[in-house]
């Protein structure tokens, strides 16, 4: 991995997903991209009493330099206890959609990965249903991991791999093996059935899944539940084993459809304290 990109906007948010983007460059060796987007709404704004365009110009170009210097302080805070490392730190700002800057800065500086924060959400509907992490997962074609707000980091020693299709290819599984690699992390492959289905299929491919796709990892297992509904099985699960990170394939056409079939928990989802990975099935031409 050689660049991970960071959605800041300075709110709670950002700042926590900017402290799992922080820690994840330095343990990986990575180059760390703080973004900052600014609305078009907002950079459309003309100056106060109808001011002529040299005017808004110049104020524009003054609030664009207030962003870099507090961008710039956030850098010189994450390099505090090694000044060295500001050469691996860079700001990025961009004015318009976050959406389509953002899809457009992973594309052209060739991103690995994606860190945006998350406001709490009862539900994974509420991650992903209208969001900016929702528009940036369907644009981008590298896994982005979203950081609840009050989620602290730590060790990833449990993963939990949500799977709904055994035999479908997950083309960014090999962010998941380095990452378990690097922390030492235990991966449970997850196959969540409703009552209405049956575990006969999942069961027989257990073996086939886990040795042709997770074979170089050791520790790898495999389990299939059944529960009311797929995000109630994948809380549940996450609980009961004391997860530390949830990791969810991402399908072109209607990728959360299958989430969003039953109502939601009555009580908050414990899936949505945790860190969340977002990773694509692999396109065929």
């Amino acid at each position: 991995m050689k660049k991970i990109v960071c959605l800041y906007d300075f709110s709670l948010s950002s700042e926590n997903a900017l402290r799992y983007a922080n820690e994840l460059a330095q343990i990986l060796q990575a180059r760390l991209l703080l973004f900052y987007n600014v609305p078009a709404s907002a950079a459309a704004t003309p100056a106060s009493g109808g001011a002529p365009e040299h005017t808004q110009l110049v104020a524009q170009l003054e609030e664009r330099n207030e962003h870099v210097k507090r961008l710039e302080e956030v850098k010189r805070r994450l390099a505090y206890d090694d000044p060295a490392r500001q050469s691996s730190l860079e700001c990025v700002i961009k004015y318009g959609s976050a959406k389509e800057n953002i899809s457009s800065l992973v594309r052209e500086a060739q991103v690995d990965l994606v860190v945006v924060g998350n406001e709490d959400a009862e539900a994974l509907q509420e991650i992903f249903a209208g969001s900016v992490a929702a528009g940036i997962i369907d644009r981008v074609h590298c896994p982005v991991l979203v950081i609840p707000e009050r989620a602290s980091f730590k060790s990833f020693r449990k993963i939990v791999y949500a799977v709904d299709q055994i035999q479908e290819p997950y083309e960014d599984a090999g962010l998941v093996l380095q990452l378990a690699q690097v922390f030492g992390s235990e991966i449970l492959l997850l196959h969540v059935l409703t009552k209405e289905q049956t575990s006969a299929n999942a069961t027989a491919n257990e073996e086939v899944y886990a040795l042709s796709s997770w074979r170089s990892h050791k520790h790898v297992s495999y389990h299939v539940i059944i529960s009311e509904s797929i995000e109630e099985g994948i809380s549940q699960f996450t609980r009961e084993n004391r997860v530390d990170m949830l990791v969810l394939g991402h399908h072109a056409e209607n990728p959360w459809q299958h989430l969003l079939q039953k109502s939601q928990p009555n009580q908050k989802a414990y899936h949505t304290y945790l860190p969340v990975l977002f990773t694509h099935i692999k396109r065929h031409s």
